[in-house]
Parts: structure tokens; C-alpha cells; sequence
């Protein structure tokens, strides 16, 4: 008898087992939950000492190639970018430029950079030297690659450097009235073709003046205010079908646009140069759909006989391929682009 009264108090006593399927009160959901908690826990820690773990066999082993010429995986130059970017706009929002559009800035900023700058970035219608091409990240080409930064923060990329590319801090060696006139070269840098720029460096070395038609001031819109009230895009379209452009170019939006001869046009409003030598601006690009062969002889492009209305309305749906146009973005800030 005592053994069983025994055997009845131990089974009171004794708690209960969760099994998959059966009803449980509330204590057996505390369970439940503790055990998931403590789940997480450990897969947490699990994953941070396996996270360190490969960290430290990739800093250790040697294994990651830190050769210039070798590219870096895309997520770690994407992350790299992005880290700079942030940056450079973070550090540099404080700062309030000066106005830029004069003619003694210009000049001084290009004397500075022809100095410090060119044989890394090129300059217009030339590339950069090999040390420039050599560098990973390689040095962007300034006469194209500025317009995605602001005024302020090309001054603090010049002024203070980019770790981990290649770009020094000129602090040390320019003033910061010479930085910002570095700058306003940049701006003005955007829109000269190889031969404005040739005649620039030209009259800094001779003191000559500059010849007719190149000023260190732009005031020309480059035909970009006719392009936006007397452009049709639409019928530009229809005309690029009409002429057989699609013959020897890939058009979006043009039917049967499928030709292999000459470079895709897609994306072309982003386009810097034409042909590789032109600028791409309203201006020239008319120009160049009008008369081809008379800009660059016997390139394979052809004279098609198109009239200058005709080109105007074929250039407006060009510049719709794309974002605004870089070259375009301060040409004329008061007509949106």
C-alpha cells in the first residue's frame, strides 16, 4: 500500500511533456517560448562567430586580391561607392560656395589643374595619362564625370582627398581660393571641346587672346532653349524611321530599329561626345545629323539630306533617351536642365 501511495505522489508531481499535437496550458506556452528565445540566441551567436570566423580567414589568408589591376567584386565596389558618396556629402553640406562664373577664376583654375589634376583625369578631348588609367578606382575623366557632385563638394574632394582611390588632399599645396578656382574650371571644363580647350592653354602660355568664339564664360546655350520651344520629339521619332536610321543604329522607340553598323543609340541623351570628338549639345548635334561628313570626313555616318527643322525634331527625341544630359546640367540652370 505505502508503495503505491508512493508511486501515485511522484506521477502528481511530475511535470508534464510537451508532445507535438496535445493541448498544453498556460506554463507549457512559457516553455515553448523560452525554448524558441534560446533558439534564436545561439543561432544569433552562431552566425556572428561564423561572420568573424570567415572576416578573419579573409584578412589572414591572404586569399582577397588587392592587385590595382584587378577589379573589385561588384557588392564591394557598390559598398565602397556608396561609402563614399555618403561621405563626402555629409561632411561637405556645411560648406557655401562662392560665385564661380568668372572669367580670372577660370583661367587661374586652369592653370592649377593643368598642374596637378590632368595627368590623372585627361582633359578634354584627351585621356588621362597611364598613371591615371592605372589607379583602381581609376581616376575619373573630370571633363565628363563632375556633374553628379555640387559645387561645395568638389571643393572638399579637392581640398581634403579620398581615402582608398588614389586622390590626394591638396590642402597642403593650394589655397582654398585656389581650390575653388579649380572648381570653376571644372564647371566650365564640362563644355569645351579639345579645340577651346587647346586655345585656352594656348593663351595662358603666349598671353595671346582668345580667338572668336571661346570666351573662359560661356553665355551660348548651345541651342538647348530651340531645342525645348521648337523641338517635336515625336515627330523626330517618325522622322528617324522615315530616314532608315535604324539601319545602321539600335533606336528605342523606333520600329525595326535594330542596325548593327553603328553604335546603339540608347541611352545617347547621356552621351558627352559625338563621334568621340563633338560635344553633345543641341547645337552640335543638329549640326552633325544635318552634315556629317562636312565635321568629320569620311566617317560612316552619311549625308542623308536632312533639313536643319528636320535634325532639330531627331535631336529632340534623342535628348529623350536617357537623364538630362550631363554636359547640360549648367548650361542653363533657369530652362530646368
Amino acid at each position: 500500500m505505502c508503495k503505491t501511495r508512493a508511486r501515485l505522489a511522484r506521477a502528481v508531481h511530475r511535470r508534464p511533456r510537451l508532445v507535438c499535437g496535445s493541448r498544453s496550458g498556460p506554463g507549457s506556452l512559457d516553455v515553448v517560448v523560452k525554448l524558441a528565445l534560446k533558439c534564436v540566441f545561439w543561432a544569433v551567436v552562431t552566425v556572428a562567430v561564423l561572420t568573424v570566423m570567415g572576416a578573419a580567414t579573409v584578412v589572414y589568408s591572404g586569399i582577397y586580391d588587392i592587385a590595382a589591376n584587378e577589379s573589385h567584386y561588384d557588392f564591394v565596389t557598390r559598398l565602397l561607392t556608396t561609402v563614399q558618396q555618403s561621405s563626402v556629402r555629409r561632411h561637405a553640406s556645411g560648406i557655401e560656395a562662392p560665385p564661380l562664373a568668372d572669367a580670372d577664376l577660370v583661367r587661374a583654375g586652369l592653370v592649377r589643374y593643368r598642374q596637378l589634376c590632368a595627368v590623372c583625369h585627361g582633359s578634354p578631348g584627351t585621356d588621362r595619362e597611364v598613371i591615371g588609367r592605372g589607379l583602381n578606382p581609376a581616376a575619373p575623366r573630370l571633363s565628363i564625370e563632375v556633374s553628379e557632385w555640387s559645387d561645395a563638394e568638389l571643393f572638399w574632394i579637392t581640398r581634403n582627398g579620398l581615402k582608398l582611390t588614389g586622390m590626394p588632399s591638396f590642402s597642403i599645396a593650394l589655397t582654398d581660393d585656389e581650390i575653388w578656382a579649380v572648381v570653376a574650371y571644372l564647371r566650365r571644363q564640362v563644355r569645351l571641346s579639345r579645340s577651346e580647350y587647346e586655345a585656352m592653354v594656348r593663351a595662358i602660355d603666349t598671353g595671346a587672346p582668345l580667338p572668336p568664339g571661346v570666351e573662359w564664360i560661356e553665355e551660348d546655350d548651345r541651342g538647348l532653349r530651340l531645342l525645348l520651344t521648337r523641338g517635336d520629339p515625336e515627330r523626330g521619332r517618325r522622322l528617324m524611321a522615315q530616314y532608315g536610321c535604324g539601319a545602321c543604329h539600335v533606336i528605342p522607340g523606333v520600329v525595326n530599329a535594330r542596325g548593327q553598323v553603328g553604335p546603339p543609340l540608347t541611352r545617347f541623351g547621356e552621351r558627352h561626345f559625338i563621334a568621340g570628338a563633338v560635344l553633345n549639345t543641341p547645337q552640335d548635334l543638329v549640326a552633325w545629323i544635318v552634315n556629317p561628313q562636312g565635321i568629320e570626313p569620311g566617317t560612316a555616318m552619311p549625308n542623308l539630306g536632312v533639313t536643319a527643322d528636320e535634325a532639330l525634331d531627331m535631336a529632340a527625341y534623342l535628348f529623350t533617351l536617357g537623364e538630362a544630359p550631363a554636359l547640360l546640367h549648367t548650361v542653363r540652370p533657369d530652362l530646368g536642365w
